[in-house]
């Protein structure tokens, strides 16, 4: 890891500046230890000849002899000059033989045991799924986000594979109950690419193992054969929890619930009340 300067860039519309500059940032957590830590998404060298065989889909594809691989940044405040001292940290990402658009919508969280968490969404997109089903990604630190160990795809409690398609996912821990919670979408077969986004399911992640216990396994919503177009999508939702009852409030648009193309944008908007 190394240390890193953030100032304001006056100029940053130069080509010179944001080509070698560019991130996504995903989600930050305030850690025990008083320290703050936040994830991105930023382009990794990376050249193979047999994997750059392998069809490249953005962002894997948008800087040349790169994948889009992921890193933290851990601030530690110092008082003395009232800011945050930052750190980068390891470097991880996935070859596009497993995942054609390499590590996005990532996500931070700190264990029960000050280990720290990081998730992050794959694709198979231009792959079979059969042969490259798309998962969610892992990998855990030991010491507040500057180094991770190898990124593998996470799994139930009881060893089983599991399939998720390219979409967003939180995870959130519950007040009440303690817990850390994985919500996203969950398939019973393997996905192509980015459907299907059904159904959406909530599952508690053991935090020893680093695993979701299959058997608290929660169906939140699905596919109404009756109702619903087979383009809908049961993801890009909002979720917190609320501070006086401490339950998880959740707002989706169920976009494609009345078909694809333009009939995509009519969908309604919904709130969730997820009870414990």
């Amino acid at each position: 890891m190394r240390r890193v300067q953030i100032s304001i860039i006056d100029d940053w519309g130069n080509p010179e500046f944001f080509r070698t500059n560019e991130m996504y940032i995903g989600s930050g957590a305030a850690l025990s230890t008083g320290g703050v830590v936040i994830s991105s998404t930023i382009p990794v060298v990376y050249r193979d000849a047999e994997d750059e065989k392998v069809p490249s889909v953005f962002p894997n594809d948008y800087r040349e002899g790169s994948v889009a691989g992921a890193v933290s940044f851990v601030g530690k405040w110092d008082a003395d000059k009232a800011d945050y001292d930052w750190e980068i940290s390891s470097k991880m990402f996935l070859p596009r033989k497993q995942s054609t658009r390499g590590l996005v919508e990532l996500t931070v969280d700190e264990l029960s045991d000050g280990r720290l968490l990081l998730m992050g969404r794959g694709s198979n997109s231009g792959l079979n799924p059969a042969a490259c089903p798309p998962r969610k990604w892992f990998s855990v630190s030991k010491d507040g986000g500057l180094t991770w160990d190898e990124i593998t795809d996470i799994r139930y409690d009881t060893g089983e594979q599991l399939y998720s398609p390219a979409s967003i996912f939180r995870v959130i821990r519950s007040t009440k109950t303690g817990k850390l919670y994985f919500v996203g979408n969950i398939t019973e077969s393997a996905p192509d690419g980015n459907s299907p986004r059904y159904p959406l399911q909530i599952v508690e992640i053991d935090e020893e193992k680093v695993a979701l216990k299959k058997d608290t396994l929660t169906l939140i919503d699905d596919r109404d054969l009756d109702r619903d177009s087979e383009h809908v999508q049961l993801s890009n939702f909002s979720l917190h929890e609320d501070r006086e009852t401490q339950e998880f409030e959740m707002y989706m648009t169920r976009l494609g619930e009345r078909g694809g193309g333009d009939d995509t944008w009519s969908a309604d908007c919904y709130r969730y009340k997820l009870r414990f």
